[in-house]
């Protein structure tokens, strides 16, 4: 939960202004309650995460990844679409049924 608070809160302040620091992350968490998060202070946590090196090589590997979740994410929404479709039309001839799975996965 912190980390998704704090890429929404860091996505949000690069869109509205395009300026992205520890401070200004701190306080937009703060402004919706995320002042201290399990006895963690968030500015000492960002301040942390900000002196942290990134290699770059391991960027590319991290963006693959995440496309790769994304993926089996939106492929196992799919499915339960598709399973969700079977038994509500499991009155439909098996063509019927094969073209409905087909029409569920495209979305």
């Amino acid at each position: 939960m912190l980390l998704a608070a704090i890429f929404s809160a860091t996505t949000s302040l690069y869109q509205e202004s395009g300026n992205v620091d520890p401070i200004l992350i701190a306080e937009k968490l703060t402004s919706i309650g995320l002042k201290h998060f399990e006895d963690l202070n968030i500015l000492d946590y960002l301040d942390s995460l900000s002196r942290m090196s990134i290699k770059q090589d391991l960027v590319k590997q991290y963006m693959l990844n995440v496309i790769k979740y994304d993926y089996a994410r939106r492929a196992e929404e799919a499915i339960d679409d598709c399973k969700k479709e079977i038994v509500s039309n499991i009155d439909k001839s098996l063509p019927e049924l094969a073209g409905i799975v087909e029409k569920a996965l495209k979305k």
